[in-house]
Order: structure tokens, then C-alpha cells, then sequence
């Protein structure tokens, strides 16, 4: 299965960087998704995924498909993260246009010598906390990848004990009496 995973992985990176990725846009409430995807990992592990958002409605244009990837990577790597805490946070905000996608664990931070290379294929933060921590490597890479294809931005902030924030910045979608 572990390998399996990663070839997937790898082929859907391959296809992303040549360029041969097609996405099906549609418009996405993107509270209601992500309540759904925290939904699927209540209860798989000791963590709590908390989602902070100020509107019950926030669109974004996404391939659904490719948002829950996104979605599943970065929950799945807070989670794995923060082995010593209880919950990671997701925080929705809009502002002039732009919907920021925050996604915060508490965990083992990200060393500033590694920052530059955190979105790279193989990449992983080598030293003895994270030894334990199974990866690919291409999570990251996967994810930048599917948010630059959707017009966004992704980056992070990382304090070393204390965790780290992945912050992804799309387009709001303007739904008009036309969509709904």
C-alpha cells in the first residue's frame, strides 16, 4: 500500500510539473469542505481538527478532488508534526478578495535551514525527532503544485517547539444569482 502511495504520488507530481494536470473548476464553498474533510479525521487520531472561520459562506473556484488532496497532506502532516499535541487549528478569513486557508499545528516546527527547501520532491527534515515519522517526501511538492495550478499562493511560518502555520491564499469566487 506504503508503495503504491508513492507511486501515485509520483506520477501525480510528474503530470503536474509537465504541465498535463487538468483540473474541472467548479465553485466550492470551502467551509462546508473543509468540514467534511475534518470530519474524516475526528477520531483517527488523538488530535482535534478545530476550524475557526467568520462567514458560513466562503467560495473559492477549485477542483474538489485536488483541494481535499491538498487538505489531506497538510492535516495529515500537522498531525504527524505535533505528535505531543492535542489538536491542530484551520482558520478561514476573507479580506479584499482573497480567502487565506490557515492551517496550524503546535508541534516540532520547521528548522530555518530547512525552509527553503519545504515544497522540494524527497525533501524531509532530518534529525532524530522526526526519524519515526514515515513520508514520501512529495506531500509538499503535491500540494504547491495543486495550489499554483489553482492561481494560489501557499507559504508557512515556523517557530522551533512551537509549531508551524501553512498559509495558502486563493481567489474568492463571487457567486452570482446565475451559480446557485
Amino acid at each position: 500500500q506504503r508503495l503504491a502511495n508513492l507511486i501515485n504520488d509520483f506520477l501525480d507530481l510528474q503530470r503536474m510539473e509537465s504541465g498535463r494536470q487538468s483540473y474541472h473548476f467548479s465553485p466550492i464553498n470551502l467551509p462546508s469542505l473543509v468540514a467534511d474533510i475534518a470530519e474524516q479525521w475526528q477520531d483517527k487520531q488523538k488530535h482535534r481538527v478545530i476550524i475557526h472561520q467568520h462567514a458560513a459562506e466562503l467560495w473559492i473556484r477549485a477542483d474538489v478532488n485536488r483541494f481535499r488532496q491538498v487538505f489531506d497532506n497538510l492535516i495529515s502532516n500537522a498531525i504527524k508534526y505535533s505528535p505531543s499535541a492535542d489538536h491542530i487549528d484551520i482558520h478561514l478569513t476573507a479580506h479584499e478578495g482573497k480567502i487565506t486557508i490557515a492551517i496550524q499545528d503546535y508541534g516540532l516546527g520547521i528548522p530555518q535551514d530547512a525552509n527553503e527547501h519545504m515544497f522540494s520532491k524527497f525533501f524531509r527534515v532530518d534529525n532524530s525527532d522526526r526519524r519515526q515519522i514515515g513520508g514520501t517526501g512529495l506531500g509538499l511538492a503535491i500540494v504547491k503544485e495543486i495550489v499554483e495550478g489553482h492561481r494560489g499562493q501557499i507559504s508557512f511560518t515556523s517557530e522551533m517547539g512551537h509549531g508551524t502555520t501553512f498559509r495558502i491564499v486563493m481567489d474568492q469566487y463571487e457567486i452570482s444569482g446565475l451559480d446557485g
